[in-house]
């Protein structure tokens, strides 16, 4: 978990930046952190904003990126907590 939320971290600064690259680098690196302590629908999302932001960039995804950032810091919360 540590792992993610060095990701989600950089994800805020990608997002920041604007930086197509690094967002996908990092919703990717997301991606196997949540197979491994089962997010299933976080790593779905995840595999679909990938495809969204290469598609159509930072900027057109901004809303639902921080969605899942929310929802992805809630269940690094919820699993702190186990």
């Amino acid at each position: 978990m540590d792992e993610a939320r060095e990701d989600n971290a950089l994800l805020d600064l990608a997002q920041a930046r604007a930086d197509a690259s690094l967002v996908v680098e990092r919703l990717h690196r997301l991606v196997g952190s949540l197979a491994f302590v089962g997010g299933v629908d976080l790593e779905r999302r995840a595999e679909q904003l990938i495809a969204r932001v290469q598609a159509r960039g930072v900027v057109a995804n901004m809303p639902q990126l921080q969605v899942f950032q929310r929802n992805l810091r809630v269940y690094i919360s919820y699993l702190s907590r186990l």
